[in-house]
């Protein structure tokens, strides 16, 4: 028995090919297309997901980085007490401005081991030039920085390095940098990752660094892993330091820790970490667009070739061939067809191997070139063969067990249900064609007012009841590329928002003027090129009755770094200037933060990774960059999300993201640490609002304080610096005031964050994939339409049969591929902007910014009418209205 019903299947299976393998081809190509541009972006995702940590790991980022004032014997004090090292490099740290620039930029460099040294921890990885030779006057740049200064391999860089005094008079000002004026040769450009990216992009030869002066060091550590391996180093690094902490210092570096513990392995660049949520977020909704169509137009195909063919099913079922035979014999067909397609998509990994990371993430590459994906091309490949076969044998069975069971006798009502006539048709449920002006049940019913062809093609786009949407695939595909395409949109349109509207992130300013003094503030007021200036003192605070601890720690990985007491405080109660509520508890004095400074891609932020750049905490104690505005001239502020401005020493408003470290919002109120001076007295403030202002200090977007000047006196950490923020007068060029300034003061220009500058670095691909999901919906709509009207072609014989003459016919084409266009646009629409409502806020969240969605209107508008409009073309194709409109014996059944 086993071994003829082998052979039926056999026969069967041959006979399909040898008919349909034009078809079956065709559809195998469509599948695999489909599947290669998955497997595609999928191995994109993965790429740009990995580029950083894949560089980190390449580069060596330390486990631990120790930063202190010049002092060689407690740098290799600190490195000898850490326990399980398995590599150290010991380096000192220096400072210089960049000459020759009609702006002031400072720029921190590091002086690099000798090549062929293998240190053990912190190597770059050189990407154009060579590396210096050690005992020349060369150096390797970091590229972001190269691209930033506009330096080139090969160009000489004119440096005026900075002094031990000068690094320490950061904040009060200092004239001219007091060292040495020298040029150094850049003889390659390097990638870098950890903290050492935006504080020292430039490494010197040992001898070009050997006689300039150092303003610290350095100690870069890496470990042994193991469980707690960092929290003993850390505790260990703690007790040196508080040895050290007895000895003699300097004066001026007494607001600077003894030693300060940075852990870059683990506390990964937070920007980096939004960028890669927005990108890969994109490239997922693209990658899952294009699965469902390709997934949907497969199962249309193969659903159509083999409804068209039920006869067979119902022939081969009378010669005896159970369910299973014969669906295994058109899976058997559909084997070459299902090699193709493994085939192509396993192609589609391999050829677009070149595509590194896409975006900002790609400037973290560390192998550029060609890197073929095997693993996603071998899972591709297996996955969309396997689509082919599950499809084929899925679509099989269903028109076996419609054209055996339902076919062979007439269900309920003595109703054909054939596919392909007229179930749940106008035609079979008594639509009559009147006079041409009503349409009208056979029966008793309603009547409808109108031309009989309108309600007859809105029946035949809709059916005679709604149904589901799996159950039409060809109308479920449109309505997904559809809600794809304006998800894309919506996402892209408030990109768009973001990166245009500086107010959007917190500049409501043209530039900014540091280390301002009075006369210089006096100055700008009485500049007529100037509309607006508001001086801001710019310090750091410690919020949370935790900070009586006297340590703050990491906010990425909640273990707290190495730090000092400075040793006991007043124990004060802090008065409650909120009106009500019970006094905040006793609080030692805080451990004295780094000194913060502007910084810009590739430009040294002097406090060398402040823990309180990006925000940090410990339990019930939190860090974050503080400002107080004094408005000298017009207005220059923060932009409110919610709530108002600050208007007495009892009030604060929170940036967004110190907003969600802190759990608080509008009417909370916030503790604040005493400074560490003595002078100053722990406070209690209410939130009276949530907003972003400038991020100027190195921190994150959102990730500050606003305070009144005079609140802001009791509380700081750190000796203020001074900033003037300025807005040009209208009709003034930026660039020229820029200019003017910049030749007498150290001026930093609008530059947005660089969390939104990231989010603006993936360029086009908002547009693109608005393009390749537009034509994906275009094509899928052109498929409903003309999918719908084959499985009409009985109905539309038979109303030629009762009278209905070509016009009519024609009227009917149109009004149903209209009606079935804007179905999908109609159901399409909501879910797309719900998608990507929900997409925006996940990005708006992990940049810091508010999250309320910029609906992209031209589109919306456009889209019903492009919709109908294209599925009127499509349903007027001549030679497909042919078809529809004169009778065709193919299509009697019985």
């Amino acid at each position: 028995m086993a071994r003829p019903l082998l052979g039926a299947v056999g026969m069967v299976a041959r006979g399909q090919l040898r008919r349909r393998w034009v078809v079956l081809v065709a559809t195998g190509l469509l599948i695999g297309l489909a599947g290669a541009a998955v497997g595609s972006g999928a191995a994109l995702i993965r790429r740009t997901a990995t580029s950083y940590d894949r560089l980190e790991r390449a580069t060596l980022v330390p486990d631990l980085q120790i930063t202190m004032t010049s002092n060689p014997d407690l740098a290799f004090r600190a490195a000898a007490v850490v326990p399980g090292v398995s590599g150290v490099w010991v380096t000192r740290a220096l400072v210089a401005r960049v000459e020759n620039r009609p702006d002031v930029r400072y720029i921190g460099a590091l002086e690099g081991h000798p090549v062929g040294s293998d240190p053990g921890a912190y190597t770059p990885v050189l990407v154009a030039g060579r590396f210096y030779d050690p005992a020349a006057r060369e150096a390797v740049l970091d590229e972001r920085a190269a691209s930033a200064y506009g330096v080139h391999v090969g160009d000489l860089m004119p440096l005026r390095m900075l002094t031990q005094s000068d690094y320490q008079h950061f904040d009060t000002g200092f004239d001219a940098p007091g060292g040495p004026a020298v040029s150094i040769r850049i003889t390659g450009l390097v990638r870098m990752a950890g903290l050492a990216l935006n504080q020292t992009p430039l490494l010197l030869a040992p001898a070009a660094a050997a006689a300039l002066p150092s303003v610290g060091m350095l100690v870069a550590i890496r470990l042994v892993p193991g469980p707690h391996a960092v929290s003993r180093a850390d505790a260990a690094v703690a007790r040196a330091a508080a040895v050290a902490g007895r000895d003699r210092r300097d004066p001026d570096a007494a607001e600077f820790p003894v030693l300060d513990v940075t852990h870059p392995a683990t506390d990964s660049d937070p920007r980096v970490a939004a960028t890669r949520r927005v990108l890969v977020t994109g490239l997922v909704v693209f990658v899952v667009a294009v699965a469902i169509t390709g997934l949907a137009t497969g199962a249309a195909a193969f659903a159509r070739q083999h409804d068209l063919r039920w006869a067979e099913q119902r022939i081969e079922a009378v010669l005896g061939l159970p369910p299973a035979a014969r669906v295994a014999a058109r899976v058997l067909a559909a084997l070459p067809a299902a090699l193709l397609a493994g085939l192509v998509a396993a192609a589609g990994p391999l050829v677009t191997g070149g595509l590194g990371p896409i975006g900002p993430l790609a400037a973290y590459e560390p192998h550029p070139g060609y890197a073929p994906d095997v693993t996603a091309s071998v899972v591709t490949g297996l996955v969309t063969g396997a689509m082919v076969v599950l499809l084929a044998g899925w679509s099989a069975a269903r028109a076996g067990r419609g054209g055996v069971a339902a076919r062979g006798a007439a269900p309920r009502g003595g109703r054909d249900r054939r596919v392909g006539s007229s179930g749940g048709s106008p035609v079979a449920d008594g639509w009559v064609l009147g006079d041409g002006r009503r349409a009208a049940w056979g029966g008793p019913g309603p009547a409808w007012p109108g031309p009989a062809w309108l309600w007859v093609g809105v029946r035949f786009a809709v059916g005679s009841r709604v149904s589901p949407l799996i159950r039409r695939p060809a109308l479920f595909t449109a309505a997904a590329a559809v809600a794809t395409l304006v998800a894309a949109a919506t996402v892209g349109q408030g990109v768009t928002r973001l990166v245009h509207e500086p107010d959007r992130y917190g500049w409501s300013f043209d530039l900014y003027v540091n280390d301002v003094r009075p006369e210089i503030v006096t100055a700008l007021r009485a500049d007529p090129w100037i509309s607006a200036v508001s001086e801001a003192a710019v310090s750091t605070v410690q919020v949370g009755a935790g900070c009586a601890l006297g340590t703050v720690g990491s906010v990425q990985d909640g273990a707290p770094e190495a730090a000092v007491p400075t040793g006991p405080a007043p124990q004060t109660a802090p008065p409650d200037l909120t009106g009500g509520g019970t006094p905040m508890a006793p609080t030692a004095a805080p451990v004295v933060p780094r000194r913060l400074a502007s910084t810009s891609p590739g430009e040294l932020s002097v406090q060398a990774a402040s823990s309180a750049a990006t925000g940090s905490r410990t339990a019930g104690c939190a860090q974050f960059p503080a400002y107080a505005f004094t408005a000298a001239s017009g207005h220059v502020g923060w932009t409110m999300l919610a709530g108002r401005l600050v208007a007495g020493p009892g009030e604060v408003v929170v940036g967004t993201r110190a907003a969600s470290t802190l759990r608080v919002g509008v009417g909370d109120t916030v503790d604040l640490a005493a400074g560490p001076s003595g002078g100053g007295q722990p406070l209690r403030l209410k939130v009276v609002g949530v907003g972003l202002g400038p991020a100027i200090s190195g921190e994150r977007l959102g990730a500050n304080l606003l305070l009144d000047p005079s609140a802001l006196t009791n509380v700081q950490q750190t000796a203020p610096l001074h900033e003037a923020f300025v807005r040009a007068a209208d009709g003034v060029p930026v660039s020229r005031l820029v200019a003017d300034l910049g030749a007498r003061y150290e001026v930093g220009g609008r530059e947005p964050p660089e969390e939104v500058t990231n989010l603006g670095g993936i360029g086009g691909l908002p547009g693109l994939l608005q393009v390749v999901l537009g034509l994906l919906a275009a094509g899928a709509v052109a498929h409903t339409v003309l999918r719908d009207w084959r499985r009409r072609a009985a109905d539309v014989a038979v109303l030629r049969v009762l009278g209905a003459t070509p016009p009519t016919i024609g009227a009917i084409a149109v009004t149903a591929a209209a009606v079935a266009a804007l179905v999908a646009v109609l159901i399409g629409v909501p879910v797309g902007l719900g998608v990507g409502r929900l997409i925006w806020w996940e990005i708006a969240n992990a940049v810091g910014v508010g999250t309320d969605v910029a609906f992209p209107t031209r589109l919306l508008l456009a889209l019903p009418v492009t919709a109908a409009a294209l599925a009127i073309v499509v349903a007027g194709v001549p030679t497909v209205r042919r078809r529809w409109r004169l009778p065709n014996p193919r299509n009697r059944v019985g």
